[in-house]
């Protein structure tokens, strides 16, 4: 195949993450759900410009293999309450 040959409109690119995205939340839905046990871990730090970052984990067994997935990355602009961490307010 040539590389002329592929679109890169941004629509095609925007789609083809969604799709990407979509794909991988359900895996991991998948993967976890299988599970009798998984474990949510709550990670924070400061990134460059000092902003409060918390990152979000979940650690599972797959397959006979320890497993561990990001699950996303959320800056807090305020105090970080549970509020503001769990309800995504903050």
């Amino acid at each position: 195949m040539e590389i002329n040959a592929v679109s890169l409109s941004n629509n095609t690119v925007q789609g083809s993450i969604g799709e990407i995205t979509k794909n991988n939340k359900e895996q991991m839905t998948t993967r976890t759900h299988s599970n009798c046990f998984y474990v949510l871990q709550l990670d924070k730090f400061k990134d460059i410009t000092e902003l409060s970052k918390h990152l979000r984990f979940v650690k599972y067994n797959f397959n006979k293999n320890p497993n561990e997935d990001h699950i996303f990355c959320m800056s807090v602009h305020r105090k970080g309450t549970s509020d503001s961490i769990f309800c995504n307010s903050g």
